[in-house]
Protein backbone atom coordinates (compact mmCIF):
# COMPACT_ATOMS: atom_id res chain seq x y z
CA UNK A 1 0.00 0.00 0.00
CA UNK A 2 1.05 3.61 -0.41
CA UNK A 3 2.70 4.76 2.77
CA UNK A 4 2.92 8.40 3.82
CA UNK A 5 5.86 10.02 2.08
CA UNK A 6 7.95 12.65 3.80
CA UNK A 7 9.93 15.26 1.97
CA UNK A 8 13.49 13.92 2.07
CA UNK A 9 16.14 16.01 3.73
CA UNK A 10 19.49 14.64 2.66
CA UNK A 11 21.81 14.07 5.63
CA UNK A 12 24.53 12.22 3.75
CA UNK A 13 27.73 13.88 4.98
CA UNK A 14 31.22 13.78 3.51
CA UNK A 15 33.69 11.59 5.33
CA UNK A 16 36.67 13.15 6.94
CA UNK A 17 40.14 12.64 5.48
CA UNK A 18 40.92 10.42 8.44
CA UNK A 19 37.89 8.25 7.71
CA UNK A 20 38.83 8.10 4.04
CA UNK A 21 42.31 6.83 4.85
CA UNK A 22 40.91 4.25 7.28
CA UNK A 23 38.44 3.08 4.67
CA UNK A 24 41.14 2.67 2.02
CA UNK A 25 43.32 0.72 4.44
CA UNK A 26 40.39 -1.45 5.51
CA UNK A 27 39.26 -2.14 1.95
CA UNK A 28 42.75 -3.20 1.00
CA UNK A 29 42.47 -6.01 3.57
CA UNK A 30 39.01 -7.19 2.58
CA UNK A 31 38.79 -10.57 0.93
CA UNK A 32 35.46 -12.06 0.00
CA UNK A 33 33.58 -9.37 1.97
CA UNK A 34 34.74 -10.86 5.28
CA UNK A 35 36.16 -7.74 6.91
CA UNK A 36 33.14 -5.49 7.14
CA UNK A 37 32.74 -3.64 10.44
CA UNK A 38 30.68 -6.37 12.11
CA UNK A 39 33.11 -9.09 11.10
CA UNK A 40 36.00 -6.97 12.38
CA UNK A 41 34.16 -6.57 15.69
CA UNK A 42 33.89 -10.34 16.17
CA UNK A 43 37.68 -10.51 15.88
CA UNK A 44 38.25 -7.45 18.06
CA UNK A 45 36.13 -9.03 20.79
CA UNK A 46 38.02 -12.32 20.38
CA UNK A 47 34.89 -14.33 19.73
CA UNK A 48 35.27 -18.00 18.87
CA UNK A 49 34.33 -18.94 15.29
CA UNK A 50 32.16 -21.80 16.58
CA UNK A 51 30.79 -22.72 13.15
CA UNK A 52 34.18 -22.92 11.40
CA UNK A 53 34.12 -26.72 11.22
CA UNK A 54 30.47 -27.06 10.25
CA UNK A 55 29.52 -28.08 6.70
CA UNK A 56 25.91 -27.54 5.64
CA UNK A 57 23.84 -29.67 3.30
CA UNK A 58 21.33 -27.20 1.90
CA UNK A 59 18.28 -28.11 -0.14
CA UNK A 60 15.00 -26.43 -1.05
CA UNK A 61 11.43 -27.71 -0.94
CA UNK A 62 8.42 -26.10 -2.61
CA UNK A 63 5.04 -26.15 -0.90
CA UNK A 64 1.72 -24.35 -0.85
CA UNK A 65 0.26 -23.16 2.42
CA UNK A 66 -3.40 -22.53 3.08
CA UNK A 67 -3.96 -18.95 4.23
CA UNK A 68 -7.15 -17.12 5.17
CA UNK A 69 -8.40 -13.66 4.31
CA UNK A 70 -11.57 -11.61 4.05
CA UNK A 71 -12.40 -13.13 0.66
CA UNK A 72 -11.87 -16.69 1.87
CA UNK A 73 -9.04 -19.23 1.87
CA UNK A 74 -6.17 -18.98 -0.61
CA UNK A 75 -2.85 -20.71 -1.17
CA UNK A 76 0.55 -19.11 -0.71
CA UNK A 77 3.53 -20.49 -2.60
CA UNK A 78 6.51 -21.10 -0.34
CA UNK A 79 10.07 -22.35 -0.81
CA UNK A 80 11.71 -23.59 2.39
CA UNK A 81 15.51 -23.81 2.54
CA UNK A 82 16.64 -26.70 4.72
CA UNK A 83 20.00 -27.72 6.10
CA UNK A 84 19.39 -31.44 6.39
CA UNK A 85 16.10 -31.43 8.35
CA UNK A 86 16.48 -27.94 9.88
CA UNK A 87 14.81 -24.82 8.55
CA UNK A 88 17.17 -21.99 7.63
CA UNK A 89 15.20 -19.59 5.43
CA UNK A 90 11.90 -19.18 3.58
CA UNK A 91 11.37 -17.61 0.16
CA UNK A 92 7.97 -16.29 -0.91
CA UNK A 93 7.89 -15.31 -4.61
CA UNK A 94 5.46 -12.84 -6.10
CA UNK A 95 2.24 -14.70 -5.45
CA UNK A 96 -0.50 -14.04 -7.97
CA UNK A 97 -3.29 -15.82 -6.11
CA UNK A 98 -2.60 -13.90 -2.92
CA UNK A 99 -2.51 -10.60 -4.82
CA UNK A 100 -5.81 -11.33 -6.54
CA UNK A 101 -7.48 -11.86 -3.18
CA UNK A 102 -6.09 -8.49 -2.02
CA UNK A 103 -5.00 -10.14 1.21
CA UNK A 104 -1.25 -9.64 1.39
CA UNK A 105 1.37 -7.22 0.21
CA UNK A 106 3.02 -10.16 -1.51
CA UNK A 107 3.80 -8.50 -4.83
CA UNK A 108 7.58 -8.28 -4.85
CA UNK A 109 9.05 -11.47 -3.40
CA UNK A 110 10.57 -11.83 0.07
CA UNK A 111 13.15 -14.02 1.77
CA UNK A 112 13.07 -14.63 5.55
CA UNK A 113 16.15 -15.74 7.51
CA UNK A 114 14.57 -17.95 10.16
CA UNK A 115 17.59 -19.06 12.19
CA UNK A 116 21.32 -18.43 12.55
CA UNK A 117 22.40 -21.55 14.46
CA UNK A 118 22.96 -24.85 12.62
CA UNK A 119 22.72 -26.71 15.93
CA UNK A 120 19.41 -25.28 17.17
CA UNK A 121 17.50 -24.31 14.02
CA UNK A 122 13.82 -25.35 14.05
CA UNK A 123 12.50 -28.34 12.13
CA UNK A 124 8.99 -26.93 11.61
CA UNK A 125 7.69 -23.48 10.71
CA UNK A 126 5.27 -21.63 12.98
CA UNK A 127 1.68 -21.80 11.78
CA UNK A 128 0.49 -18.55 10.26
CA UNK A 129 -3.11 -17.79 9.36
CA UNK A 130 -1.84 -15.09 7.02
CA UNK A 131 1.56 -13.80 5.94
CA UNK A 132 2.10 -10.03 5.99
CA UNK A 133 3.96 -7.13 7.59
CA UNK A 134 2.92 -8.20 11.10
CA UNK A 135 3.15 -11.95 10.49
CA UNK A 136 6.48 -13.23 9.19
CA UNK A 137 8.75 -16.25 9.59
CA UNK A 138 11.95 -14.35 10.36
CA UNK A 139 14.08 -11.33 9.47
CA UNK A 140 12.92 -10.29 6.00
CA UNK A 141 14.50 -8.88 2.83
CA UNK A 142 12.56 -8.02 -0.31
CA UNK A 143 14.00 -9.71 -3.40
CA UNK A 144 13.53 -7.22 -6.26
CA UNK A 145 14.65 -3.64 -6.81
CA UNK A 146 12.13 -0.90 -6.05
CA UNK A 147 12.95 1.35 -8.98
CA UNK A 148 9.79 2.38 -10.79
CA UNK A 149 7.36 0.84 -8.27
CA UNK A 150 7.24 -1.13 -5.01
CA UNK A 151 6.70 -4.45 -6.75
CA UNK A 152 7.79 -6.72 -9.60
CA UNK A 153 7.44 -4.47 -12.64
CA UNK A 154 9.57 -6.09 -15.34
CA UNK A 155 8.10 -7.27 -18.65
CA UNK A 156 9.94 -10.52 -17.95
CA UNK A 157 10.40 -11.91 -14.45
CA UNK A 158 11.55 -15.21 -12.98
CA UNK A 159 13.63 -16.98 -10.37
CA UNK A 160 15.66 -20.18 -9.99
CA UNK A 161 17.36 -22.11 -7.20
CA UNK A 162 20.67 -23.94 -7.46
CA UNK A 163 20.97 -27.63 -6.56
CA UNK A 164 22.22 -26.96 -3.05
CA UNK A 165 25.04 -28.47 -1.01
CA UNK A 166 27.38 -26.48 1.28
CA UNK A 167 25.74 -23.36 -0.18
CA UNK A 168 22.53 -22.72 -2.07
CA UNK A 169 21.67 -19.78 -4.32
CA UNK A 170 18.47 -18.11 -5.44
CA UNK A 171 18.55 -15.94 -8.58
CA UNK A 172 15.69 -13.56 -9.30
CA UNK A 173 15.70 -11.49 -12.48
CA UNK A 174 13.68 -8.88 -14.34
CA UNK A 175 13.93 -7.43 -17.87
CA UNK A 176 12.26 -4.18 -18.97
CA UNK A 177 11.63 -3.70 -22.70
CA UNK A 178 8.63 -1.36 -23.09
CA UNK A 179 8.49 1.77 -20.92
CA UNK A 180 12.28 1.75 -20.59
CA UNK A 181 15.20 -0.57 -21.27
CA UNK A 182 17.14 -2.44 -18.63
CA UNK A 183 17.48 -5.49 -16.44
CA UNK A 184 18.10 -6.56 -12.87
CA UNK A 185 19.61 -9.75 -11.44
CA UNK A 186 19.64 -10.62 -7.74
CA UNK A 187 21.71 -13.52 -6.42
CA UNK A 188 21.04 -14.65 -2.85
CA UNK A 189 23.55 -17.10 -1.39
CA UNK A 190 22.71 -18.95 1.82
CA UNK A 191 25.79 -20.29 3.56
CA UNK A 192 27.43 -20.81 6.96
CA UNK A 193 29.73 -18.10 8.28
CA UNK A 194 32.34 -19.14 10.89
CA UNK A 195 31.18 -16.44 13.38
CA UNK A 196 27.59 -15.65 12.40
CA UNK A 197 26.26 -19.06 11.41
CA UNK A 198 23.62 -19.00 8.69
CA UNK A 199 23.83 -15.81 6.63
CA UNK A 200 22.33 -14.58 3.36
CA UNK A 201 24.63 -12.76 0.92
CA UNK A 202 22.94 -10.58 -1.69
CA UNK A 203 24.67 -9.57 -4.92
CA UNK A 204 22.27 -7.17 -6.64
CA UNK A 205 22.38 -5.38 -9.97
CA UNK A 206 20.33 -2.82 -11.85
CA UNK A 207 21.04 -1.56 -15.35
CA UNK A 208 18.75 1.08 -16.86
CA UNK A 209 18.68 3.65 -19.64
CA UNK A 210 16.39 5.94 -17.61
CA UNK A 211 18.04 7.07 -14.40
CA UNK A 212 15.59 9.96 -14.07
CA UNK A 213 12.90 7.51 -12.93
CA UNK A 214 14.70 7.10 -9.62
CA UNK A 215 18.28 8.18 -8.95
CA UNK A 216 18.30 6.34 -5.62
CA UNK A 217 16.70 2.91 -6.15
CA UNK A 218 15.79 0.87 -3.09
CA UNK A 219 17.60 -2.42 -3.54
CA UNK A 220 16.11 -4.24 -0.59
CA UNK A 221 13.72 -3.55 2.24
CA UNK A 222 14.81 -4.88 5.64
CA UNK A 223 12.36 -5.69 8.43
CA UNK A 224 12.99 -7.53 11.69
CA UNK A 225 10.46 -10.14 12.70
CA UNK A 226 7.67 -8.54 14.79
CA UNK A 227 9.64 -5.29 14.85
CA UNK A 228 6.68 -2.96 14.60
CA UNK A 229 4.07 -5.02 16.47
CA UNK A 230 2.64 -2.52 19.00
CA UNK A 231 1.40 -5.34 21.25
CA UNK A 232 4.94 -6.44 22.06
CA UNK A 233 6.87 -4.57 24.72
CA UNK A 234 9.43 -7.34 25.15
CA UNK A 235 12.48 -5.86 23.42
CA UNK A 236 14.10 -9.29 23.16
CA UNK A 237 11.45 -10.27 20.63
CA UNK A 238 11.49 -7.30 18.33
CA UNK A 239 14.65 -5.22 18.73
CA UNK A 240 15.02 -2.50 21.36
CA UNK A 241 17.06 -0.12 19.19
CA UNK A 242 17.97 0.55 15.60
CA UNK A 243 21.76 0.94 15.37
CA UNK A 244 23.52 2.20 12.23
CA UNK A 245 26.86 3.45 10.94
CA UNK A 246 26.43 7.05 9.69
CA UNK A 247 28.47 7.96 6.63
CA UNK A 248 29.37 11.31 8.21
CA UNK A 249 31.39 9.59 10.93
CA UNK A 250 34.49 7.39 11.07
CA UNK A 251 34.67 3.65 11.62
CA UNK A 252 33.77 2.81 15.22
CA UNK A 253 31.08 5.50 15.53
CA UNK A 254 27.46 4.29 15.78
CA UNK A 255 24.08 5.97 16.19
CA UNK A 256 21.07 4.36 17.84
CA UNK A 257 17.46 5.28 18.47
CA UNK A 258 14.67 3.57 20.41
CA UNK A 259 12.31 1.47 18.32
CA UNK A 260 9.17 3.27 19.45
CA UNK A 261 8.29 4.79 16.03
CA UNK A 262 8.40 8.34 17.38
CA UNK A 263 12.18 8.37 17.05
CA UNK A 264 11.99 6.70 13.64
CA UNK A 265 9.54 9.34 12.44
CA UNK A 266 11.82 12.07 13.73
CA UNK A 267 14.67 11.04 11.40
CA UNK A 268 12.68 13.01 8.83
CA UNK A 269 14.12 11.84 5.54
CA UNK A 270 17.26 10.29 4.19
CA UNK A 271 20.62 9.70 5.84
CA UNK A 272 23.90 8.18 4.76
CA UNK A 273 25.28 4.76 5.64
CA UNK A 274 29.01 4.25 5.32
CA UNK A 275 30.66 1.58 3.19
CA UNK A 276 31.22 -1.75 4.99
CA UNK A 277 28.86 -0.53 7.70
CA UNK A 278 25.41 -1.78 8.65
CA UNK A 279 21.96 -1.07 10.00
CA UNK A 280 20.51 -3.43 12.61
CA UNK A 281 17.71 -4.04 15.08
CA UNK A 282 19.69 -4.63 18.26
CA UNK A 283 18.90 -5.93 21.76
CA UNK A 284 20.89 -6.17 24.95
CA UNK A 285 22.23 -9.70 25.64
CA UNK A 286 20.52 -11.12 22.56
CA UNK A 287 21.28 -12.33 19.08
CA UNK A 288 20.33 -9.32 16.97
CA UNK A 289 19.73 -9.00 13.25
CA UNK A 290 21.69 -6.65 10.97
CA UNK A 291 22.11 -5.89 7.28
CA UNK A 292 25.67 -5.19 6.17
CA UNK A 293 26.27 -2.72 3.31
CA UNK A 294 29.44 -3.14 1.24
CA UNK A 295 29.09 0.29 -0.36
CA UNK A 296 28.01 3.70 0.86
CA UNK A 297 24.25 3.84 0.89
CA UNK A 298 21.30 6.10 1.44
CA UNK A 299 18.95 5.05 4.20
CA UNK A 300 15.42 5.85 5.30
CA UNK A 301 13.20 4.46 8.05
CA UNK A 302 9.56 3.67 7.30
CA UNK A 303 7.27 5.80 9.42
CA UNK A 304 4.68 3.04 9.75
CA UNK A 305 6.56 -0.25 10.25
CA UNK A 306 10.12 0.98 11.00
CA UNK A 307 11.51 -1.19 8.20
CA UNK A 308 14.73 0.06 6.62
CA UNK A 309 14.78 1.33 3.02
CA UNK A 310 18.25 0.44 1.68
CA UNK A 311 19.05 2.68 -1.29
CA UNK A 312 22.15 3.03 -3.44
CA UNK A 313 22.66 5.84 -5.94
CA UNK A 314 23.00 5.29 -9.67
CA UNK A 315 26.08 6.70 -11.44
CA UNK A 316 25.85 10.40 -12.24
CA UNK A 317 26.46 9.75 -15.94
CA UNK A 318 25.77 6.80 -18.30
CA UNK A 319 28.34 4.45 -19.82
CA UNK A 320 29.24 4.41 -23.52
CA UNK A 321 26.04 2.49 -24.28
CA UNK A 322 23.86 5.08 -22.56
CA UNK A 323 23.16 2.79 -19.58
CA UNK A 324 23.37 3.45 -15.85
CA UNK A 325 24.47 0.41 -13.88
CA UNK A 326 25.12 -0.27 -10.19
CA UNK A 327 25.84 -3.57 -8.39
CA UNK A 328 25.55 -3.25 -4.59
CA UNK A 329 26.25 -6.06 -2.14
CA UNK A 330 24.61 -6.80 1.21
CA UNK A 331 24.71 -9.47 3.88
CA UNK A 332 21.93 -10.42 6.31
CA UNK A 333 23.31 -11.76 9.63
CA UNK A 334 22.41 -12.46 13.23
CA UNK A 335 25.09 -10.93 15.44
CA UNK A 336 26.16 -12.54 18.75
CA UNK A 337 25.14 -11.02 22.11
CA UNK A 338 28.69 -9.80 22.77
CA UNK A 339 28.57 -7.72 19.58
CA UNK A 340 25.04 -6.50 20.38
CA UNK A 341 26.13 -5.29 23.81
CA UNK A 342 29.26 -3.62 22.43
CA UNK A 343 27.25 -1.70 19.82
CA UNK A 344 24.64 -0.52 22.31
CA UNK A 345 27.31 0.47 24.83
CA UNK A 346 29.35 2.44 22.27
CA UNK A 347 26.55 4.03 20.24
CA UNK A 348 25.16 7.56 20.56
CA UNK A 349 21.48 7.73 21.53
CA UNK A 350 19.48 10.14 19.38
CA UNK A 351 16.43 12.27 20.28
CA UNK A 352 16.84 12.21 24.06
CA UNK A 353 14.98 15.48 24.64
CA UNK A 354 11.84 14.80 22.62
CA UNK A 355 8.61 12.97 23.33
CA UNK A 356 5.28 11.99 21.79
CA UNK A 357 1.89 10.60 22.78
CA UNK A 358 2.22 6.83 22.38
CA UNK A 359 -0.66 4.82 23.80
CA UNK A 360 0.18 1.35 25.06
CA UNK A 361 -1.81 -1.78 24.26
CA UNK A 362 -2.44 -4.82 26.45
CA UNK A 363 -2.18 -2.81 29.66
CA UNK A 364 -4.08 -0.02 31.40
CA UNK A 365 -3.14 3.34 29.86
CA UNK A 366 -3.73 6.04 32.49
CA UNK A 367 -1.93 8.74 30.43
CA UNK A 368 -0.10 9.78 33.60
CA UNK A 369 3.26 8.86 32.06
CA UNK A 370 2.53 10.49 28.72
CA UNK A 371 4.01 11.81 26.55
CA UNK A 372 6.68 9.10 26.14
CA UNK A 373 10.32 9.94 25.55
CA UNK A 374 11.78 9.10 22.14
CA UNK A 375 14.58 7.41 24.06
CA UNK A 376 12.14 4.79 25.36
CA UNK A 377 12.10 1.30 23.85
CA UNK A 378 8.51 0.59 24.86
CA UNK A 379 6.14 0.10 21.96
CA UNK A 380 2.71 1.56 21.49
CA UNK A 381 0.43 3.31 19.01
CA UNK A 382 1.18 6.86 18.00
CA UNK A 383 -1.33 9.37 16.69
CA UNK A 384 -0.12 12.18 14.42
CA UNK A 385 -1.37 15.67 15.22
CA UNK A 386 -1.46 17.56 11.94
CA UNK A 387 -3.96 19.66 10.02
CA UNK A 388 -4.76 16.66 7.84
CA UNK A 389 -5.06 14.33 10.82
CA UNK A 390 -6.31 16.24 13.90
CA UNK A 391 -5.39 14.18 16.92
CA UNK A 392 -5.65 14.27 20.67
CA UNK A 393 -3.31 15.91 23.11
CA UNK A 394 -2.33 15.00 26.64
CA UNK A 395 -3.76 17.38 29.23
CA UNK A 396 -2.84 17.65 32.90
CA UNK A 397 -5.99 18.63 34.74
CA UNK A 398 -8.15 18.01 37.78
CA UNK A 399 -10.94 17.27 35.26
CA UNK A 400 -9.32 13.88 34.50
CA UNK A 401 -10.93 10.68 35.78
CA UNK A 402 -7.93 9.48 37.75
CA UNK A 403 -4.42 10.70 38.33
CA UNK A 404 -3.62 14.03 36.79
CA UNK A 405 -3.55 13.36 33.04
CA UNK A 406 -5.97 12.33 30.32
CA UNK A 407 -6.45 12.43 26.54
CA UNK A 408 -8.31 15.41 25.03
CA UNK A 409 -9.94 15.42 21.59
CA UNK A 410 -11.62 18.45 20.06
CA UNK A 411 -15.13 17.79 18.77
CA UNK A 412 -15.70 17.37 15.05
CA UNK A 413 -18.94 17.09 13.09
CA UNK A 414 -17.70 13.79 11.65
CA UNK A 415 -15.68 10.78 12.67
CA UNK A 416 -12.08 11.49 13.68
CA UNK A 417 -9.57 11.17 10.84
CA UNK A 418 -6.47 10.90 13.02
CA UNK A 419 -3.61 8.88 11.54
CA UNK A 420 -2.29 6.08 13.74
CA UNK A 421 0.89 4.09 13.37
CA UNK A 422 1.99 1.42 13.47
CA UNK A 423 -0.96 -0.62 12.30
CA UNK A 424 -2.62 -2.69 15.02
CA UNK A 425 -2.74 -6.41 14.13
CA UNK A 426 -5.31 -8.78 15.60
CA UNK A 427 -5.02 -12.56 15.90
CA UNK A 428 -7.60 -14.81 14.29
CA UNK A 429 -10.28 -16.53 16.38
CA UNK A 430 -9.73 -14.33 19.43
CA UNK A 431 -11.67 -12.21 21.88
CA UNK A 432 -10.59 -8.61 22.50
CA UNK A 433 -11.91 -6.04 24.92
CA UNK A 434 -11.84 -2.23 24.67
CA UNK A 435 -12.86 0.15 27.43
CA UNK A 436 -12.23 3.76 28.39
CA UNK A 437 -13.71 6.35 30.70
CA UNK A 438 -15.07 9.28 28.68
CA UNK A 439 -17.05 12.50 29.03
CA UNK A 440 -18.04 15.55 26.96
CA UNK A 441 -17.26 19.10 28.09
CA UNK A 442 -18.14 22.61 26.90
CA UNK A 443 -21.30 21.70 24.99
CA UNK A 444 -23.42 18.86 23.68
CA UNK A 445 -21.73 15.97 21.93
CA UNK A 446 -20.68 12.35 22.01
CA UNK A 447 -17.45 10.68 23.08
CA UNK A 448 -16.64 7.12 22.06
CA UNK A 449 -14.06 4.85 20.44
CA UNK A 450 -14.52 3.41 16.97
CA UNK A 451 -12.82 0.11 16.17
CA UNK A 452 -13.05 -0.92 12.53
CA UNK A 453 -11.57 -4.03 10.90
CA UNK A 454 -9.58 -3.82 7.66
CA UNK A 455 -7.46 -6.28 5.73
CA UNK A 456 -4.16 -4.64 4.75
CA UNK A 457 -4.27 -1.05 3.49
CA UNK A 458 -5.03 1.59 6.15
CA UNK A 459 -5.62 4.25 3.48
CA UNK A 460 -8.63 2.49 1.93
CA UNK A 461 -11.63 4.23 3.49
CA UNK A 462 -13.95 1.23 3.23
CA UNK A 463 -13.61 -1.09 6.23
CA UNK A 464 -14.56 -4.76 6.51
CA UNK A 465 -16.60 -4.32 9.70
CA UNK A 466 -17.44 -1.17 11.67
CA UNK A 467 -17.63 -1.16 15.49
CA UNK A 468 -18.22 1.46 18.16
CA UNK A 469 -18.02 1.34 21.92
CA UNK A 470 -20.99 2.51 23.88
CA UNK A 471 -21.27 6.32 23.87
CA UNK A 472 -20.73 8.95 26.58
CA UNK A 473 -23.00 12.00 26.14
CA UNK A 474 -22.70 14.03 29.34
CA UNK A 475 -20.14 15.95 31.35
CA UNK A 476 -20.08 13.09 33.88
CA UNK A 477 -17.48 10.34 33.49
CA UNK A 478 -18.90 7.18 31.92
CA UNK A 479 -17.23 3.88 31.12
CA UNK A 480 -17.72 2.99 27.45
CA UNK A 481 -16.71 -0.44 26.22
CA UNK A 482 -16.75 -2.96 23.39
CA UNK A 483 -16.11 -6.70 23.08
CA UNK A 484 -14.81 -8.07 19.79
CA UNK A 485 -14.52 -11.56 18.29
CA UNK A 486 -12.19 -11.80 15.32
CA UNK A 487 -12.89 -14.04 12.30
CA UNK A 488 -10.76 -17.02 11.28
CA UNK A 489 -8.04 -14.86 9.72
CA UNK A 490 -5.57 -12.28 10.99
CA UNK A 491 -6.43 -8.68 10.23
CA UNK A 492 -5.90 -5.10 11.40
CA UNK A 493 -8.05 -2.72 13.42
CA UNK A 494 -8.42 1.05 13.08
CA UNK A 495 -8.84 2.57 16.55
CA UNK A 496 -10.00 6.20 16.83
CA UNK A 497 -10.89 8.39 19.79
CA UNK A 498 -13.97 10.28 18.64
CA UNK A 499 -15.63 13.42 19.96
CA UNK A 500 -18.57 14.51 17.80
CA UNK A 501 -20.35 17.82 18.16
CA UNK A 502 -19.82 21.57 17.73
CA UNK A 503 -17.41 23.44 19.97
CA UNK A 504 -17.21 20.71 22.57
CA UNK A 505 -14.33 18.63 23.88
CA UNK A 506 -14.04 14.91 24.58
CA UNK A 507 -11.92 13.67 27.47
CA UNK A 508 -10.69 10.06 27.72
CA UNK A 509 -8.93 8.33 30.60
CA UNK A 510 -7.93 4.84 31.76
CA UNK A 511 -7.94 3.27 28.31
CA UNK A 512 -7.63 -0.51 28.02
CA UNK A 513 -7.37 -2.57 24.84
CA UNK A 514 -6.45 -6.18 25.53
CA UNK A 515 -6.72 -9.68 24.14
CA UNK A 516 -8.89 -11.78 26.44
CA UNK A 517 -8.61 -15.28 24.96
CA UNK A 518 -8.53 -17.41 21.87
CA UNK A 519 -11.68 -19.30 21.01
CA UNK A 520 -12.42 -22.41 19.03
CA UNK A 521 -13.16 -21.90 15.36
CA UNK A 522 -16.54 -23.67 15.61
CA UNK A 523 -17.92 -20.65 17.48
CA UNK A 524 -17.30 -18.40 14.49
CA UNK A 525 -19.70 -17.91 11.61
Amino acid sequence: YQRRVREPTMKVGLCTLFFFILTVLTNSLITDNSDDELSLLTKKLLLTPKYSNYTAEFRVEKSKLLMYGASGPYSLELYTIFDRNKIVAVYLPKNSEAIQTNDVEQNCGEINLVSHDPYTAPTVLPTLKRYGWAWQYGARLTTVVWFDSWKVSGDVHGFQFSDGGPTITLKEYQDWTTKWKGNSVYTFTVRVDPWFGYVIDLDANLTTNSAKINYHPEFTNFLGNKLANPWLNDSAIRGAYTVYTPSSEAIGYYNKYGNNLGAAENLNGLWGLRSNGFVGFVDWNQYSVALIHYQEGIQSTCNVWMDQHNMVSLPTSPDSNGMYSVSPKFRLVFIPPEVSNYLLDKSTLLFTNESITMIHLGQLETFDEQPVSFASTLRGVMWYQTNAHPSGVIVHSTDCYSGGSCFKVQCLQHKSNMFQAPQIPLDANSKYHIEVWAKVMNGDGEAYISADYYQENPYITTRLVYHNTTIAKSDEWQRVELDLITPNYNLYIDIRFNANGVGCTGLFDNFLFEKREEIVQELLH
